[in-house]
């Protein structure tokens, strides 16, 4: 029975699922509704493996989770806030802090993921933070103006780091030209760290980006146990 423990700060609440009888590593996901507990109790069911899982809401989704700036998608959406610096140290300073005192055991190890924008800012972090040596992207918004680039010149600072990446068979079949690079993005990005010796697996899934979104961020939670 998972015990479940909830911190707000910064405007951001932070949710603990932990199980006092189990080790395992602490992995963050950040969620776009709720609290992610329909994630938490899916992965206990499918998983026998050990985990905490720490999940992050109330975000502003276009600003919170982007590395920079960017402009806006379409006249209908919001620019882009480029905010997840922010968002990066709150979670190292308070969010993390706080988690590991709530644990009776310390972790294994540090894992982060995240699904669309989440799964930008997870590859984000895990190449900007020490603690994370476990990252999972599924969907990953590999499309932002320059992210790839931008991490191609960075090296994670925890190493080894195991890299998950997946993505929606049809996700790239759309009209927007920023939006239908994502696939073509995402398979630059597996080469490059392929070819930098990361530990790293994709894995092409069906349908478009929001076909069976729980199932898919449960597949990349588990790829990181």
């Amino acid at each position: 029975m998972m015990q479940i423990s909830e911190f707000k700060t910064a405007g951001r609440l932070a949710t603990l699922y932990t199980d006092a009888k189990t080790a395992g590593p602490l992995l963050v996901l950040p969620v776009f509704e709720g609290n992610g507990s329909e994630i938490c109790e899916t992965l206990a069911r499918q998983s026998s493996k050990p985990f905490r899982l720490l999940c992050l809401s109330a975000l502003s989704w276009e600003d919170d989770l982007t590395p920079y700036p960017a402009p806006a998608l379409s006249a209908k959406d919001r620019p882009f806030g480029g905010q997840a610096e922010h968002l990066l140290r709150v979670l190292e300073n308070d969010i993390l802090p706080w988690s590991l005192s709530q644990l009776p055991k310390a972790p294994d190890y540090l894992g982060v993921a995240g699904y669309s924008l989440a799964g930008m800012f997870a590859l984000y972090a895990a190449f900007n933070c020490r603690y994370f040596t476990a990252v999972a992207s599924m969907s990953g918004s590999l499309w932002y103006p320059d992210f790839v680039r931008y991490l191609m010149q960075k090296s994670a600072p925890a190493q080894p780091l195991r890299i998950y990446l997946s993505l929606g068979a049809a996700e790239s079949r759309t009209r927007h030209p920023q939006l239908r690079r994502v696939g073509e993005c995402t398979q630059a990005l597996y080469q490059f760290l392929k070819d930098s010796h990361y530990e790293v697996k994709f894995e092409e899934q069906p349908g478009n980006h929001f076909h069976k979104v729980t199932e898919r961020i449960v597949t990349g939670l588990q790829s990181l146990l």
